[in-house]
């Protein structure tokens, strides 16, 4: 009971402090309010004119793409005549519009209008640095988004609003298509809205419309912590931006007053910050703790049904198979017999250590029991590589390690099963997979090029 009693001046003087700095704040408001409350309406005013027309600017143009997107869902088999038909039309009633394309799989295949713009055909979203993340992220919300602006392949920049298209097959099931794309010269979109005005200093944010979580897109990013600034948000597809706002003039001696009582609150600020900081740092901890095996440092049990589930989704829409490999390490309990538990550790440690350094950055391994792991293969269509992958693990994990001035070795059987063949869950895969490793383990000790040929372990 005197761990809580400890914390008790730390949370009295927090509690104090933050108190403290609530009545200050609020009197430095009171005392501001009276200079600043006319400027501040009209400077509100000014600033939601220019929102306004930053919004109907960026929606009225980026929602064109929702009837390209009704047109491929309408007719996925549509010919390169229809699709160019529908983009100039498109283009003709927005000339902001630089390009339309459209990416069946998330590769671009349709291009309008395609001169300058012949770089762009062929683009895997999902391999694109820049891109990948705001596709992932607009496959999983499901609905349109704006990204960018950014660096555009055939040149320049642009914002790009995507919309994922799902039409409906023949049993009226709806499936993912791809998505369609509308590239925007942002340029003329800020100019129309009053960006430019010489009497306001403007900024804005949220890159991939993220918000105040985004990137800068324009002006100076210092804006957003001007005293004197207005923030506002902009709804844009897919989520929003923010606006910061001023006059170009502020008078300096007011300035340098706002400064000096500026400075409670970013000390109040930097408290929080470092406090959020650390919990939050503790939390993933604790997160990463439950998740992964603590002697191994791989993934549990728990993640491994997480991404199971999650891989199991992802075949089935795209209709590719996984497997699942069951590793089992064939009579463990004789080397912490013989050699104590710690030469049993580091065996595990060994054969996780292996198993990461052989598999492919996409797979996924788990430690489920004391010398048993389960791995994820995803896209295993092809038995010969399949096999090919299993030998090469099962040979890398039988390979020696050094333990007290010995070299021991561990003997592995690895049974698999293959998603949705021979299972439709994760426990189902699992035993089938158990069933290969058990026949394994009555034959493979004998099979030439086996781990039992290279020996297990040496006798004390």
């Amino acid at each position: 009971m005197a761990k809580p009693a400890k914390h008790l001046p730390v949370i009295a003087g927090i509690a104090v402090f933050l108190l403290a700095l609530a009545i200050g704040k609020y009197l430095v408001i009171l005392e501001q309010d009276r200079d600043h409350q006319a400027m501040q309406v009209q400077q509100q005013a000014s600033i939601s004119l220019v929102r306004a027309k930053l919004e109907t600017e960026i929606n009225s143009t980026m929602f064109l793409a929702l009837g390209l997107s009704s047109f491929v869902a309408a007719l996925p088999d549509f010919t390169p005549g229809q699709f160019e038909q529908m983009a100039a039309m498109l283009l003709r009633l927005r000339p902001t519009i630089r390009n339309i394309g459209l990416a069946p799989d998330n590769v671009i295949r349709y291009v309008y209008p395609l001169a300058g713009n012949r770089k762009a055909l062929g683009l895997n979203y999902l391999e694109h640095p820049v891109q990948r993340q705001a596709v992932l992220r607009m496959m999983e919300d499901k609905q349109p988004l704006i990204a960018g602006p950014f660096p555009l392949v055939q040149g320049g920049e642009g914002l790009i609003n995507r919309i994922p298209i799902y039409p409906s097959d023949s049993q009226g099931q709806t499936y993912y298509w791809g998505l369609a794309s509308v590239v925007v010269d942002p340029l003329p979109i800020y100019a129309a809205a009053g960006l430019d005005n010489p009497q306001f200093h403007f900024a804005l944010r949220g890159k991939d419309a993220k918000g105040a979580q985004g990137e800068m897109i324009r002006g100076d990013a210092s804006l957003f912590d001007d005293p004197h600034a207005v923030v506002m948000d902009v709804v844009v597809p897919g989520g929003r931006w923010q606006l910061a706002g001023r006059p170009a003039a502020v008078n300096p001696g007011q300035a340098v007053a706002d400064i000096f009582f500026t400075l409670i609150p970013w000390l109040f600020a930097f408290l929080c910050g470092l406090l959020t900081f650390l919990v939050f740092r503790a939390n993933l901890k604790v997160r990463a703790l439950a998740l992964h095996d603590a002697l191994t440092g791989i993934p549990n049990r728990r993640y491994l049904q997480r991404m199971a589930e999650r891989q199991i989704a992802q075949s089935r829409r795209s209709g590719r198979p996984f497997t699942v490999l069951h590793l089992d390490i064939d009579d463990f309990k004789l080397v912490n017999d013989r050699h104590g538990h710690k030469a049993g550790d580091e065996g595990l440690i060994f054969a996780a250590r292996q198993a990461q350094e052989t598999l492919r950055s996409a797979d996924f391994i788990a430690r489920v029991g004391g010398d048993e792991f389960i791995v994820l293969l995803p896209d295993t269509a092809s038995d010969h590589f399949l096999h090919k992958l299993i030998e090469r693990l099962r040979s890398r994990m039988c390979s020696s390690f050094g333990y007290d001035g010995k070299n021991l070795s561990l003997q592995i059987s690895i049974g698999w099963a293959t998603f949705p063949a021979e299972g439709q869950n994760l426990d189902l895969l699992v035993r089938n997979a158990d069933k290969k490793m058990y026949r394994q383990k009555r034959t493979g000790k004998t099979a030439p090029g086996s781990c039992a040929d290279k020996g297990t372990f040496p006798a004390s």
